[in-house]
């Protein structure tokens, strides 16, 4: 074991020497907007356990060499990568005096466009780290051997959009004949007892006023990046319909100047952007479209009702008709309150991970009514909440290191985010 050790680290040190131009990779909790035109990627590794040899030694040695498949492909990314996913699965080696299991691990990455924050991986050791100065108390909190159900596929009937149907379902249809059409949503959210919304991927909503669909929006970027990146990616190769002319993958193609004057003679939104291909060429890119019409939210409308302590199983039992109702890439369901805490469940419908937010940055976000629907409460943890003074952390004051505090109790691991001597940001891990 120790010659191996010997040799990993050596490994490791010959890449650094020489990877002084390789591109950024972003830890798991970074602020950062996805490529949705690249594909997540997953590298993998296996690693055969001694008995002599614990969990936690063997599965730094997988991260070590999932960490070097990573650096080795990292050119490949302009812009760099974000950190997704580290699962590891130990299957039981049988009738051996030697070894123990094999450890298989799978490290997923995902391109990003541009990322606001330096939460950078400079290390094996901080591939699961959600805040950069995260440390190990013995127990690997983002270890996974559980596998999980695969939730049903979502699907569409058709890939054509016109100004009187979406994916071959026309205005009018019952919210329950799309579901059923489509499988499943990748957010749901209920607005009021007549309204609602209902998103496939991040790209493509819904709207659905007294049970029937009334309206659709399109948008590169509908939801807030923080948003954005927990709903799994469904990328649709749609195809629009302009007086029985077919503009082919609006989405990706650019546009000319015809089509353009087509879509805003047909449709009562249009949105554009003029890229420069060269000194004497432009092109004209689809940045969202919508069909139909969309809803006004209620005047008596508020956000989602906020968790505050307990049992987050029976809140969530108690309140999820009005929370946030998310799919991740993952397959994890997610669960997001009216104040930034976004809750992340396993497959037994058991608490895994709560997130809790800064203020949602709405930025570019084109969904409609955004500004009102994510102008969220400051998220709140027992006797913890937004922007509460450090004081207030106590003995675990003393854990600060690099603007990061550890907080252990009997139920949860987490790290907490302090600026200027505030609480701004958590990442609670419950414990199974």
């Amino acid at each position: 074991m120790k010659l191996h050790n010997f040799f990993a680290s050596s490994m490791l040190f010959l890449v650094f020497s020489g990877a002084t131009s390789a591109q950024s990779i972003y830890s798991i909790g970074s602020d950062c907007t996805l490529d949705d035109t690249e594909k997540p990627i997953t590298f993998r590794a296996e690693y055969t356990q001694r008995l002599s040899q614990n969990d936690l030694e063997v599965t730094q040695i997988v991260k070590e060499m999932l960490y070097e498949q990573l650096l080795s492909q990292s050119t490949k990314f302009p812009n760099g990568v974000q950190v997704d996913s580290l699962y590891f699965t130990s299957h039981a080696v049988v009738a051996s005096r030697i070894n123990k299991a094999i450890i298989q691990g799978a490290l997923t990455v995902e391109p990003v466009v541009e990322c606001r924050s330096h939460h950078l991986v400079s290390s094996a050791a901080k591939l699961n780290d959600r805040f950069l100065a995260q440390k190990s108390d013995g127990i690997d909190h983002q270890m996974s051997l559980q596998v999980l159900d695969s939730p049903k596929t979502v699907t569409v009937p058709e890939t054509q959009i016109t100004v009187n149907s979406v994916f071959g379902i026309e205005l009018g249809t019952s919210y329950d004949q799309v579901e059923q059409l489509m499988g499943r949503f990748s957010l749901t959210w209920q607005f009021a007892a007549d309204l609602r919304m209902a998103a496939i991927g991040r790209n493509h909503v819904l709207f659905f006023e007294q049970d029937k669909l009334i309206g659709y929006q399109y948008a590169k970027f509908l939801f807030p990046t923080s948003v954005h990146n927990l709903i799994e990616m469904h990328p649709l190769d749609f195809v629009i319909d302009v007086s029985g002319d077919a503009i082919q993958s609006p989405h990706k193609e650019f546009l000319n100047e015809h089509q353009l004057l087509q879509l805003e003679k047909m449709f009562p939104l249009v949105s554009a952007s003029r890229v420069k291909l060269s000194d004497d060429e432009t092109g004209i890119r689809l940045e969202a479209l919508q069909i139909g019409r969309l809803p006004a939210l209620p005047p008596q409308w508020s956000n989602p009702h906020c968790y505050d302590s307990g049992s987050i199983e029976q809140y969530i039992q108690q309140h999820k008709p009005d929370l946030v109702n998310i799919v991740s890439h993952q397959g994890y369901r997610i669960y997001m309150t009216g104040c930034s805490q976004i809750m992340t469940m396993n497959s037994l419908a058991q608490i895994k991970q709560l997130e809790l937010l800064e203020p949602i940055n709405i930025r570019n976000a084109e969904l409609w009514q955004a500004n009102t629907l994510f102008s969220m409460n400051p998220w709140l943890l027992g006797e913890l909440y937004y922007n509460a003074n450090a004081a207030s952390l106590g003995e675990a004051l003393e854990t600060l290191e690099d603007g990061v505090v550890t907080i252990k109790n009997d139920v949860w691991f987490g790290h907490f985010f302090v600026e200027h001597d505030k609480v701004v940001a958590g990442s609670v891990i419950y414990k199974r």
